[in-house]
């Protein structure tokens, strides 16, 4: 049954082809529409607007363990290949979205006394598909 009421942020993660991402701590994705400005001498004193192109983008941080996702992601980012992204909790009747995507960064923080972390960014390329789980 499809998650109801607010959305617990636990359920969402993200997978890349085809595999969640391991250890998630949080992720994120943007959806940006750009603008092209269409004022013309019969505008008057206002700008006018008209969409343009939409720009999508995924994040994601995690725990470090080795031999989990960041290896996997440290082979994709050399490799320099798209890859499926998507974004979706695991829970029949929910709503998914998949896009290919470019790996933009792929970050390691290992602080003093801390947990070390990842962090990693995808460009999306292309159309978004929106399915039911």
């Amino acid at each position: 049954m499809a998650t109801t009421g607010p959305v617990n942020g636990t359920l969402i993660c993200i997978y890349v082809e085809g595999v969640k991402v391991a250890y998630l701590l949080s992720n994120s994705s943007s959806k940006q529409r750009a603008t092209r400005d269409t004022t013309n001498k019969d505008s008057g004193q206002f700008q006018t607007l008209a969409a343009g192109i939409i720009s999508t983008g995924y994040e994601c941080e995690g725990l470090m363990v080795e031999g989990s996702s960041y290896v996997t992601l440290y082979d994709l980012f050399i490799a320099g290949d798209s890859v499926t992204v998507k974004e979706s909790s695991a829970v029949t009747g929910d709503i998914s979205y998949e896009q290919e995507a470019i790996m933009t960064k792929l970050d390691r923080t290992n602080p003093n006394q801390e947990n070390s972390t990842f962090s990693v960014s995808f460009a999306g390329t292309g159309t978004i598909t929106k399915a039911t789980i």
